[in-house]
């Protein structure tokens, strides 16, 4: 299925036009104006999978000052009339296309900062969560998913490692450290002022590791990543993310104030192997979708630093899961209730 549409606008000096090269194919419409003295606005209508190729070609140009992506709802006339025109369509989809590094960028570098809308999402998603799981109510803790601001820190986080971005690495891992810290101190306290009922479905069911834990923080983190390269708005998917990181961390937190140092354990190890996955899966896909960074020297850190990042996740990963085989016998990695 083709993707969005997107208008690029290109500020250059020089009247003559932009040398697109390969790219020029891919552009639906072209069209300029006058920009000022010696310099003219080049404003392009592409798909959103062609867009990261044009960007690059006319990075390199002396003469470009400005690159604007914006997304476009409507085209008159049809995209189907200017594809057919221009002789698009005879160039085969790609089977997963993706929009721009620079979009991706952007519109995940916005939606994880420490805010205020950040932090009543945060305190409102544990509240929900505490309370759905103290009344074994699975409806509420879903709820308190839909809320959870969990996915955009972490798909950062996987986003700066394909994209070797060390100031966006540091910055998703301060925002997941709050919103994760944030989550489990405020379930501290729930803990230590209510009683809580380690036998409680929603919440025994959070104290063990199976293949199955482990199948969905996967599956969660490549949808998630695959979701924000297709620039799909989609709650699934953050319910998805939510359900792995979100519950595991307030039921580490619940037990641990109430006394079960145990149950807080076995918790908090889910959580870290949901994180794990999560983070493995996500830079994998991305790597996989081909997202690299723009610079050639970057490009060279990335061929080391991505299989590294995802070495270091599966051993975590193998780490935390034979820990609590070990602990609570390994058969408790098929069957979440045979570790008693």
């Amino acid at each position: 299925m083709p993707m969005a549409l997107r208008q690029l606008d290109i500020v250059a000096t020089g009247e003559d036009d932009l040398d697109l090269g390969e790219h020029e194919d891919r552009v639906l419409h072209h069209w300029h104006v006058a920009a000022g003295d010696d310099a003219r606005l080049h404003s392009l209508i592409l798909r959103a999978e062609h867009v990261e190729g044009v960007v690059e070609r006319v990075h390199d140009l002396e003469r470009v000052q400005v690159v604007v992506t914006r997304a476009l709802e409507s085209c008159l006339p049809d995209v189907d009339e200017l594809e057919e025109d221009d002789e698009v369509k005879d160039e085969p989809e790609p089977l997963f296309a993706r929009v721009s590094r620079e979009e991706l960028r952007e519109r995940m570098d916005k939606d994880s900062a420490i805010d205020g809308p950040f932090i009543v999402l945060v305190v409102a998603s544990t509240i929900v969560a505490a309370v759905g799981l103290a009344m074994d109510n699975t409806a509420v803790v879903i709820g308190a998913m839909v809320i959870a601001p969990l996915v955009g820190p972490n798909l950062l986080l996987a986003l700066s490692t394909a994209l070797v971005d060390w100031r966006l690495g540091v910055r998703a891992a301060l925002v997941n450290g709050a919103g994760s810290g944030g989550a489990f101190l405020l379930s501290l306290l729930v803990g230590l002022v209510m009683s809580v009922n380690p036998e409680v479905g929603e919440i025994a069911i959070r104290t063990q590791v199976s293949l199955a834990d482990v199948a969905l923080a996967l599956a969660a983190g490549t949808a998630g990543a695959l979701s924000v390269t297709r620039a799909v708005d989609s709650a699934l998917i953050g319910v998805m993310v939510a359900a792995a990181l979100l519950p595991p961390v307030v039921v580490s937190g619940m037990l641990l104030g109430s006394g079960d140092v145990d149950g807080a354990a076995g918790a908090g190890l889910l959580f870290a192997v949901n994180l794990v996955c999560v983070n493995l899966a996500a830079v994998a896909t991305f790597a996989l979708l081909g997202l690299k960074p723009r610079l050639w020297q970057d490009r060279q850190d990335a061929a080391w630093v991505v299989p590294t990042a995802v070495g270091i996740w599966v051993a975590l990963l193998l780490t935390f899961v034979s820990l609590m085989a070990w602990l609570r016998g390994w058969a408790i990695l098929i069957w979440p209730g045979a570790g008693g």
